[in-house]
C-alpha cells in the first residue's frame, strides 16, 4: 500500500521557521548557501570513493 504523507500546516511552520533562522544564524542566504557549496566540495575532495575523479584517475583541482 502506498501512503502518502503530507505535512500539516503546524509542521510546515515549524520547518520554514527553522530554515529562517538557521539561515539569520549564517549571516543569510547567501552565507548558507556559500557554506553548503564548501562542504560539498570537502566531501568531493575527500578521499575515497566518492572523490572527484577526473578520466585516468587523477584528483579534480581544488
Amino acid at each position: 500500500m502506498n501512503r502518502r504523507q503530507v505535512f500539516d500546516a503546524a509542521s510546515k511552520r515549524a520547518l520554514v521557521a527553522g530554515a529562517e533562522a538557521l539561515e539569520a544564524s549564517v549571516g543569510g542566504r547567501d552565507a548558507l548557501i556559500r557554506q553548503r557549496n564548501e562542504a560539498l566540495l570537502a566531501v568531493l575532495r575527500a578521499p575515497g570513493p566518492l572523490s572527484a575523479r577526473l578520466p585516468g584517475g587523477e584528483r579534480a583541482p581544488d
